[in-house]
């Protein structure tokens, strides 16, 4: 068939997709498909299944480590034929569906987004995912197709776990861009000037620079939000907002000057909650935009033991309203019944004892001894960090700052969450969750 097929108007196809789509179609004939030299970033399957998600993870995965690629549906692999997908399964799909399931086993998220067109009567979908700007993306647990803590990566034909020459290629790859953007902001800081640079604090507000500082208020903060060159367009996934309008001049004291409007604008644009977003976003005590949302994203993770009365007070919700309103979704995974019944009836954390005289509930009465009286050290947190989750167990209100603690989990282990082994992270996580109940679980 002479030239491109183009996409019916009735189905739908995004623009940046087009030039890549048409080079697809420029190859089909009305039965047959051949694409070589292109299957470093193309790979066809018959039909879409939810079922068999770990698969096409595993495929999406090897493109965004890669340099992107499509996932097309409606044409059979050996040999490739045009056939059409044979179910509506694919017109159905749901993206926050998809978004929350990929988050449970990739990490860092995806940026992708799908269209359908016609060619025909054939029924044709796509799923495109893009190069990721964080490499690698690592898969966070073992599922059918996937191993926990591989790379996939993508060659012609194939999508395998990362070999040698291309892992270190990467790595050398991530050094240079570190390398480059510390070079380009240095060379923009001597076009600019430093007397005329100034430092935002996203954790204070405050911009501050050699002729002087401004401060952002507190509650404007959750919502700055930084858009990627290059990103500012709608895909899959949770919406977040970013702040646009004008930050004002206010005194570190708190007197604030009026804004010049009477509130700022927001706009729309992605992003993805997973489970470290999570964890950091309880740990800095920020206060999100939508937390409802945050809380159907925490459903939809491996672990029941996830800070969601923290986000369920943000959204001035009942227990039995939270309960209500979680029901009501979709979201299923392994977690979902534990986290109900979290919520419905708390959880029954089996704190090891600190007053033992094995050497263990020795070092646990001591890390507990430091949290109270926010000792903790450097040499605390490299030799006893397990010790410390397991103190956590024993505070209250009445014993310790709940601040020095989150900042102690914060900077000293939380940094290392994606590296822990599974038991480690999950005394971290059930740390979390006692505090998350013990503070914000009856308010």
């Amino acid at each position: 068939m002479a030239g491109p097929l183009l996409p019916d108007t009735r189905m739908t196809v995004h623009a940046a997709d087009e030039p890549w789509l048409n080079s697809i179609l420029s190859h089909l004939s009305e039965t047959t498909c051949t694409l070589s030299g292109m299957t470093l970033h193309v790979e066809f399957k018959e039909n879409f299944n939810f079922s068999n998600l770990g698969e096409y993870a595993r495929t999406l995965a090897g493109f965004a480590n890669t340099g992107g690629g499509y996932l097309v549906f409606g044409v059979t692999d050996e040999p490739r034929n045009l056939v059409g997908m044979a179910n509506e399964r694919f017109a159905s799909l749901d993206p926050a569906r998809l978004s929350t399931e990929l988050n449970k086993v990739l990490e860092p998220s995806l940026v992708w987004r799908h269209g359908t067109l016609l060619i025909g009567q054939l029924k044709i979908g796509y799923v495109y995912v893009a190069e990721s700007r964080t490499k690698p993306v690592i898969v966070r647990r073992t599922e059918s197709n996937l191993r926990e803590g591989a790379i996939y990566y993508r060659y012609p034909g194939m999508t395998t776990e990362i070999r040698h020459a291309e892992l270190a290629g990467l790595i050398s790859a991530i050094r240079e861009s570190a390398d480059s953007k510390w070079l380009a902001l240095l060379s923009r800081i001597a076009t600019i000037g430093v007397e005329n640079t100034a430092v935002l604090n996203l954790a204070s507000g405050e911009v501050s620079g050699s002729k002087g500082a401004m401060f952002i208020p507190p509650e404007l903060l959750p919502q700055l939000q930084f858009v990627r060159e290059g990103e500012f367009r709608e895909v899959g996934g949770a919406p977040a907002l970013k702040l646009i309008g004008e930050a004002y001049v206010a005194s570190l004291s708190g007197e604030e000057t009026p804004p010049r409007h009477p509130s700022p604008k927001v706009i729309q644009v992605p992003t993805h909650i997973g489970g470290s977003k999570i964890i950091e976003a309880f740990l800095r005590q920020e206060k999100v935009i939508d937390p409802r949302q945050w809380m159907v994203a925490i459903l939809g993770e491996q672990s029941a033991f996830l800070p969601i009365h923290f986000f369920r007070v943000q959204a001035q919700l009942s227990i039995k309203e939270a309960v209500e309103a979680l029901e009501a979704t979709t979201i299923r995974s392994q977690a979902r019944p534990r986290l109900l019944k979290r919520l419905k009836s708390g959880s029954d954390f089996k704190p090891s004892t600190v007053t033992g005289v094995v050497e263990s509930s020795v070092i646990r009465g001591q890390m507990l001894d430091s949290l109270t009286t926010k000792t903790v050290t450097a040499d605390h947190l490299a030799r006893h960090g397990d010790r410390i989750l397991e103190a956590i167990l024993h505070l209250n209100p009445g014993s310790c700052e709940l601040n020095y603690v989150l900042q102690v989990l914060l900077n000293g282990l939380f940094p290392s969450y994606s590296a822990m082994q599974s038991l480690q992270a999950n005394r971290f996580r059930v740390a979390l969750a006692y505090l998350d109940e013990t503070w914000f679980g009856k308010k």
